[in-house]
């Protein structure tokens, strides 16, 4: 009986602490979430972590471009920051025009570019303009100077600050005092940031190189993305078989493994098409999108893989403001939650799929077609047919 009270008693107190350790964990959540920050600061230059992040991304692309798309390290490419009051425009000596065309429809948005008085980027001058007071920003993505292609990316304090707004919305309130959501968005490091200007870079380049792609890709989104089937029961299943046939063959031991997942990719993504009978311009809008975003997904994921494999490459000195830069040494954890993200690409009602299908066709044909970018510029390249083309 005394044993029996003792393990009771034992039990109680294991349970005791547990207890305590999960409200102790909750109030630092709940003290840590009043310490978010509301607000870019500061919002009217850019701050010296931006900058560094900014500059370190240009020299990353110049050292180690050219072995993930030749020709890219030497491509003049401007930079559009933006935060929630002011966008800056960087790379160029002198704005050849006022604001920014908004792509394919190339819209005119902005007003003149104001050179910053007082403030350089390692040197250099930039330039800034105010947004407009109903809040509207630039995007992520490409965008035209006069005629100058130009890469387009949030700051990261800004871009942090609307993740964790959106975290908030999706969430009832008595989870959004608890959530630590400083901790949540620990996995968009500076690394992750730096690897997302060099995507919307390389869209620039997708725009130097094949102009007319582009807007085709974009354009075919406006008007055939609502007809799509995202959604569709038969659809998602079919593509989730897709793509787990394109996680297998990332994951392949051998080359023939990798080329026997690569046939069967493609077997089922031909049946699929002929079981829900897509339209050839359905057809061709899942073709555009891999070429445009899985192709930038792509570079996104093999310039961070150039630096974490090259024990010559040295970030530049500026990083070391930037407390959480891991000099791209994290690389195999961000490629093996990519290759589980890839699994489920297919849920929802977005294109996501699309950035992760023609991702992993990219790495795919890295290993099997190793000179298959001298083709992708070219009219009616896809990476499925690039990918068909090496398997023959």
């Amino acid at each position: 009986m005394a044993s029996q009270k003792r393990k009771r008693s034992i039990v109680l107190i294991i349970l005791l602490v547990l207890t305590g350790f999960c409200v102790l964990a909750l109030a630092a959540s709940v003290i840590s979430n009043q310490f978010i920050p509301q607000g870019s600061q500061p919002t009217d230059s850019l701050s010296q972590a931006q900058k560094a992040l900014m500059t370190e991304a240009a020299h990353l692309r110049q050292e180690l471009g050219g072995q993930v798309w030749p020709g890219w390290e030497n491509a003049d490419i401007p930079l559009i920051t933006f935060n929630e009051a002011n966008a800056f425009l960087t790379g160029v000596d002198q704005p050849s025009a006022d604001g920014w065309l908004k792509l394919p429809q190339e819209t005119p948005l902005g007003r003149r570019w104001m050179p910053m008085d007082n403030d350089t980027l390692l040197g250099a001058p930039y330039f800034f303009q105010p947004l407009p007071s109903s809040g509207k920003t630039p995007e992520n993505f490409v965008v035209k100077v006069g005629d100058r292609w130009a890469a387009s990316m949030v700051s990261k304090e800004y871009g942090n600050i609307e993740l964790i707004r959106e975290f908030r919305d999706q969430m009832p309130p008595l989870l959004r005092a608890v959530i630590p959501f400083n901790l949540a968005i620990r996995l968009f490091n500076s690394d992750w940031y730096i690897s997302g200007v060099l995507h919307e870079s390389f869209h620039a380049y997708q725009g130097q190189i094949a102009g007319q792609r582009l807007y085709e890709s974009e354009e075919i989104n406006l008007q055939q993305s609502a007809a799509y089937p995202y959604s569709d029961d038969r659809s998602q299943a079919a593509w989730q078989a897709e793509l787990k046939a394109l996680q297998n063959a990332l994951r392949a031991k051998t080359d023939q493994q990798a080329a026997s997942y690569a046939r069967e990719f493609l077997n089922l993504r031909a049946q699929r098409r002929a079981d829900l009978n897509l339209s050839a311009d359905l057809v061709e809008l899942e073709r555009q999108r891999e070429w445009l975003e899985g192709g930038a997904k792509y570079t996104e994921l093999a310039i961070w893989q150039a630096a974490a494999a090259n024990p010559q490459y040295q970030p530049i000195n500026e990083t070391s403001v930037l407390s959480d830069f891991k000099r791209y040494q994290q690389f195999n954890g961000r490629w093996n939650n990519e290759v589980d993200q890839l699994g489920r690409a297919s849920n929802g009602e977005g294109e996501t799929r699309f950035y992760y299908s023609g991702m992993a066709q990219g790495f795919l044909l890295d290993r099997l077609s190793p000179g298959w970018k001298q083709t992708y510029f070219q009219p009616d390249a896809w990476f499925e047919t690039m990918l068909q083309a090496a398997l023959q």
